[in-house]
């Protein structure tokens, strides 16, 4: 379904329809299908917005809260070392 592990943290990141980055540092916490189109999604939680150009600042909030959503699985990235 996912090559992430439940408890990963990864990248959440999309480009708006207006080419605006959001990015945010999430942990995985669920994956399952997505019922009508068979798509997998995630249940992630946010540890960190990185980027909200979301338009109300959903990002910020997720972030201070530690909220979690279910967000399809395309759009869920590596993190990568900066070693």
């Amino acid at each position: 379904m996912s090559n992430f592990r439940i408890g990963e943290t990864v990248k959440y990141s999309f480009v708006t329809r207006a080419g605006e980055l959001c990015e945010a540092i999430v942990e995985v916490q669920e994956f399952k299908m997505h019922e009508p189109d068979q798509k997998p999604i995630a249940k992630v939680k946010f540890k960190e917005s990185v980027s909200d150009n979301t338009g109300n600042g959903f990002f910020e909030y997720m972030a201070r809260i530690g909220g979690s959503m279910w967000a399809s699985a395309e759009y869920l990235f590596p993190m990568i070392s900066k070693e």
